[in-house]
């Protein structure tokens, strides 16, 4: 559990076990919003229109659970032989497809209560996000739903050098955070969220929502499991 105090300067900082935490950081795809269902279904409809059969939602989840992009995905289902046009044409058309619902995809369940409960106690809020969209577009899609003001920087894969599970992100987001990682709670869906923040010593939290399951997560040993998002208080109050 943890406990919160007034710091000298005027913020605040919760401590969870023995350390100190300025900042969550969270992942957005399967962690705040509903998304991962409709980028299923967009993939497989351009597999399709490709002449490939559609993948299991098993399969996709679980690259996209280890880190795997969507270029890295297809390369396990595209012959060889085909060439990377062809895995450029189903990149860009899933892509074009996913853009124009991303607006109407869900929040899921909890967010709002999350982020407000902790703004209320002084805490920072960063979203660390292994699209390699604009991190503008994203300000853009959470200001539409009236979380952006909640949110204190967004960090997406366009602004590193390696996805997760390497650390990049976490680190990009906590400099822009103005705190050290090991400040940081990072909250994730899948077990590369958790590799992610233990390879800074940040504390990963895992949450049932997305790509993993609560069994995969158990393997990679996050210092806590929520099965949503607004369980997140239980473990910081």
């Amino acid at each position: 559990m943890v406990a919160l105090r007034d710091m000298e300067e005027g913020g605040r900082v919760l401590f969870y076990k023995d350390r100190e935490i300025r900042a969550v950081i969270f992942d957005i795809d399967g962690t705040l919003i509903d998304s991962l269902s409709m980028y299923y279904d967009c993939l497989n409809q351009e597999l399709e229109k490709a002449g490939f059969q559609p993948i299991s939602k098993d399969f996709l989840f679980k690259n996209l659970g280890v880190g795997a992009s969507l270029g890295d995905i297809l390369r396990k289902i595209v012959p060889g032989h085909k060439g990377e046009h062809v895995i450029n044409m189903i990149t860009d058309g899933v892509l074009k497809r996913f853009w124009e619902v991303d607006f109407e995809i869900a929040v899921l369940p909890g967010v709002e209560e999350t982020f407000a409960f902790l703004k209320a106690k002084g805490i920072k809020i960063g979203l660390a996000t292994g699209r390699k969209s604009d991190a503008a577009y994203e300000w853009k899609k959470f200001n539409s739903v009236g979380l952006g003001h909640y949110i204190d920087t967004v960090v997406t894969a366009a602004e590193v050098e390696k996805r997760k599970p390497d650390p990049d992100l976490i680190v990009e987001c906590a400099n822009k955070l103005n705190v050290e990682p090991k400040e940081c709670l990072v909250v994730g869906d899948s077990i590369s969220d958790i590799l992610a923040a233990r390879a800074v010593d940040a504390t990963p939290i895992a949450v049932c929502t997305g790509v993993d399951s609560m069994e995969k997560l158990k393997e990679v040993n996050p210092d806590a499991i929520i099965e949503r998002l607004d369980r997140l208080k239980e473990v910081v109050q």
